[in-house]
């Protein structure tokens, strides 16, 4: 069902399309700025931006953003460690972007049609609850 979420949601945009176009916030687009290249722990995007306690807020925001956009995604893990190297505290959840994220894998995501996408999921929810309401399912999918 990826793929269909994923057509749906970008419609057709790459994330460059999409901040030219005003959908997608100045935060967002320092995380994912950060992200591109790699793999990044959360801690450590919040370091490489710049991101202090008064910016948790649009913070958290950005990343909720970008992740029901399907602009990144998260990969797994990784351990914080101090100035010694030594490890430290709770575990970190690692980003990257979608692309980044099935192409390592192997796996490329086909291009689908948004309205066709969005048909197949209602089509299936519709199957599995034959009560669900349409706004109730425009907002499953639609995140």
């Amino acid at each position: 069902w990826y793929p269909y979420f994923y057509a749906v949601r970008r419609n057709g945009e790459t994330f460059g399309e999409a901040y030219e176009r005003g959908g997608i916030s100045h935060t967002a687009k320092r995380i994912y700025d950060i992200v591109r290249d790699g793999y990044v722990a959360l801690h450590e995007i919040k370091a490489l931006g710049g991101f202090g306690k008064e910016d948790k807020s649009s913070f958290d925001r950005a990343m909720v953003e970008l992740q029901m956009g399907m602009f990144i995604t998260m990969t797994g893990r990784k351990q914080k460690k101090n100035k010694y190297g030594i490890e430290y505290g709770w575990n970190s959840t690692v980003f990257t972007t979608v692309e980044n994220f099935w192409a390592e894998r192997g796996f490329e995501i086909p291009e689908l049609n948004a309205e066709k996408s969005y048909e197949k999921i209602r089509q299936q929810i519709l199957l599995l609850n034959p009560t669900a309401e349409e706004k109730t399912i425009r907002k499953f999918i639609m995140g």
